[in-house]
C-alpha cells in the first residue's frame, strides 16, 4: 500500500518551476497527508479561505524565485544547485532609492502620516482616512507583475490589516498619482474585514461631508 500521499516530494527542475511545486503540495498533499497535525490543517484551510482568488504577495512566482537566488540556488543541466553556501549570509544589498536609504534606520511604522495640528489644514474625511494608513517599505514580497519597484522604496499601507495574507499596501510613482487613486485607498478601508464597522460607518459619514468642508478651507 502507498505509504505517502501525493505530492509527498518534488523535485522541481528550474527555480522558475519552484512556485508551481510548491502550489501543487498546497493543493495535493497537505489536505490529504496523515502525519500533518488536524490543527495545522483547519489553520491552513482557514488561510487558504481568506487568500483572494488570484494570489499576490508571498505566493507570486517571482517571490520564490527570488529567494531562491538569495538562498544561493541556480539553474545548471543537471537540475538546480547552490552556486554558493547557503550557511553564509549575502552582504546586505546597498538600495538605489534615496527614500530607503534616509529611512534605513528608522522604523516607519512608528511614524503616522498625520498629526493632530493638520487636522485644520484639511478635510476631516482625508484625514481620518490617513489616519488608518501607516509608512511602508517595498519588499520581495511586494512583488508581481503591476508592481515593478525598487526593494526598500516607501509606501503606505493600511495599517489595520499590516501583516496578513490580504494586507494593502499602496506604491505611487508622484504627487498626481496619489491623488488620482486616492479613492483605491478609502475603497479598501470600506471592504478590509479588519477596520472596525463604527470606523467604517465615520468614514462614509466624512466623505458625504468631503465636497462641503474641501471648499471651506
Amino acid at each position: 500500500a502507498k505509504e505517502r500521499s501525493n505530492r509527498a516530494v518534488c523535485f522541481p527542475f528550474s527555480i522558475g518551476r519552484i512556485y508551481q511545486s510548491v502550489a501543487d503540495i498546497q493543493r495535493f498533499h497537505l489536505g490529504e497527508c496523515k502525519m500533518v497535525p488536524e490543527s495545522v490543517k483547519a489553520k491552513f484551510s482557514s488561510l487558504q479561505s481568506a487568500s483572494s482568488k488570484g494570489s499576490k504577495g508571498l505566493a507570486t512566482r517571482q517571490y520564490w524565485v527570488a529567494s531562491a537566488k538569495k538562498l544561493g540556488l541556480t539553474d545548471t543541466p543537471n537540475g538546480i544547485r547552490f552556486n554558493r553556501d547557503p550557511a553564509v549570509p549575502l552582504a546586505p544589498a546597498i538600495s538605489l532609492d534615496i527614500l530607503a536609504q534616509v529611512a534605513s534606520d528608522v522604523t516607519t511604522a512608528s511614524r503616522p502620516l498625520v498629526l493632530p495640528e493638520d487636522k485644520d489644514t484639511i478635510a476631516e474625511f482625508l484625514f481620518a482616512v490617513m489616519e488608518q494608513l501607516q509608512p511602508c517599505r517595498f519588499t520581495e514580497a511586494d512583488r508581481n507583475k503591476r508592481r515593478l519597484k525598487d526593494v526598500g522604496c516607501i509606501g503606505v499601507e493600511c495599517k489595520h490589516c499590516a501583516g496578513q495574507v490580504e494586507s494593502r499596501k499602496f506604491f505611487w510613482s508622484s504627487v498626481n498619482a496619489v491623488e488620482s487613486n486616492f479613492v483605491s485607498v478609502h475603497t479598501h478601508m470600506m471592504e478590509c474585514r479588519m477596520i472596525p464597522e463604527e470606523t467604517k460607518n465615520r468614514l462614509a459619514e466624512l466623505k458625504k461631508l468631503r465636497k462641503e468642508q474641501a471648499s471651506s478651507l
